[in-house]
């Protein structure tokens, strides 16, 4: 997996987070972003930033939660600031 060390940026104005729909967010089928009839994705108003990274998650098995939370040897984690 090659590593990107590129930055994105934080939104000029937090306003659009009062305006815009969230919908696409949760109801979009798989893992990439809506693209709406202008060839635009929505703006990130919060978690704007963020960074990835490899994960090992060792479950405690102890719960009744499937896929990763069942313990997983390979994953992939999102960190970021609402900021």
């Amino acid at each position: 997996m090659a590593e990107k060390a590129t930055t994105g940026k934080y939104p000029a104005s937090v306003a659009g987070i009062f305006t815009e729909t969230m919908a696409p967010s949760f109801n979009t089928k798989g893992d990439t972003m809506y693209v709406n009839l202008l060839g635009m994705t929505r703006v990130k108003w919060i978690h704007a930033i963020g960074t990835h990274a490899k994960v090992r998650f060792i479950s405690t098995k102890n719960h009744p939660y499937t896929g990763i939370f069942k313990g997983a040897d390979h994953g992939i984690i999102r960190l970021s600031s609402a900021a």
